[in-house]
């Protein structure tokens, strides 16, 4: 998962084993990222073996991520089946629709409390990249540790039963500050690649054999600079659905289609483009053949 640098050269980086930047509240397949990220972390520790810490964590959280990514899609399926049979049930049996809304509603629960621990994983990765990036200075967590906690703070309290209805505008402002706390971990993250540009350009020259579209985007993805760019689509579709749905208030058939879109697009990850990973290279040694993974 990257270790702190002190050695005082700057020639030499490497790959390391790849960081889960997985945000994870998505439909079926919105989880191919994290298959692909755990798949991608089981093919290079067979190469390489698992021969230290950091490695066995890195498959631990990848493991789990990939369970409760897993758990959570299973429990939505279970949701939407109740909420089928508390639509299909309204007109006849009150007590059958209760009991479907009330089962509902706690599979649903469980769902979003399956989200959230993926979502303190998956910011928890990415403020520990840029620690281990900045030579673990401890002033890099405060920022974006505080905005990452008040995000899961206001998720938390959404998840209080009763609560929902009072404060639905409570998930936006948390999807704000978490993507707050990404783009600032972000830049900090660009920072060391733009200090050690130089460093970086000879790395990626002799890495990847390929045309200045394909190393411009090696480079987008491995910074995380896409994270920041497609995390800020979300907010904004969602935004322009709110005030079409509004206009078109008295049309049903167009009300009702962009109210579906919405809702729709509410459920699956914010990140239209969720980064697999974001593999970070980091300075070990001054020869090329002590590299190691880490």
């Amino acid at each position: 998962m990257g270790i702190c640098v002190h050695n005082r050269s700057m020639g030499i980086f490497q790959y390391t084993t790849p960081l889960g930047s997985m945000s994870l509240r998505q439909n079926i397949p919105g989880d191919r990222p994290v298959i692909y990220a755990l798949f991608y972390d089981l093919t290079f520790i067979r190469k390489k073996g698992v021969s230290s810490r950091n490695q066995k964590i890195s498959l631990g959280i990848y493991t789990l991520t990939f369970i409760l990514a897993k758990v959570s899609e299973v429990v939505r399926l279970m949701a939407s089946a109740r909420l089928v049979d508390a639509l299909v049930l309204r007109h006849g049996s009150k007590h059958l629709t209760s009991l479907a809304w009330k089962a509902h509603n706690s599979l649903a629960y469980w769902a979003n409390i399956c989200f959230y621990v993926e979502m303190l994983i998956n910011d928890g990765l990415l403020i520990w990249r840029a620690y281990t990036l900045s030579r673990c200075r401890r002033w890099i967590l405060v920022l974006p540790g505080l905005m990452s906690l008040a995000s899961l703070s206001l998720f938390l309290v959404v998840t209080v039963p009763h609560l929902w209805v009072n404060h639905h505008h409570v998930p936006f402002v948390a999807e704000i500050l978490s993507f707050g706390a990404n783009f600032v971990i972000t830049c900090l993250i660009g920072r060391v690649y733009w200090t050690h540009k130089k460093d970086m350009k000879n790395f990626f020259n002799k890495a990847n054999k390929q045309s200045k579209v394909g190393s411009v985007l090696v480079i987008l993805v491995t910074t995380g600079v896409m994270l920041s760019v497609t995390r800020t689509i979300h907010p904004t579709l969602t935004i322009v659905l709110v005030n079409l749905e509004n206009t078109f208030e008295e049309h049903s058939l167009i009300g009702a289609s962009l109210q579906q879109i919405a809702f729709r697009d509410s459920l699956k990850s914010p990140d239209l483009m969720p980064p697999t990973f974001i593999t970070a290279p980091i300075r070990r040694s001054n020869s090329e053949s002590d590299l190691e993974s880490t």
